[in-house]
C-alpha cells in the first residue's frame, strides 16, 4: 500500500507540469506498506510514469 496526501495526489493527477510521480517518491513524500518483500518491477515501472 501507498500512503500520500491527498494534495499530492491532486497535483500528480493535474499533470507533470505541477507534480510527478518520480518526484514525489525521491523526495520522500510517499509511504510504502510492505506485506511481503517480493519486488514488482513491472509495477514499479507503471508508477515511474504516473501522471495525466
Amino acid at each position: 500500500m501507498i500512503k500520500l496526501d491527498n494534495k499530492l495526489l491532486k497535483l500528480i493527477l493535474s499533470g507533470p507540469q505541477f507534480a510527478h510521480w518520480n518526484n514525489a517518491e525521491i523526495g520522500s513524500h510517499l509511504k510504502f506498506i510492505r506485506n511481503s518483500d517480493k519486488f514488482e518491477r513491472a509495477l514499479y515501472h507503471c508508477l515511474s510514469y504516473f501522471h495525466s
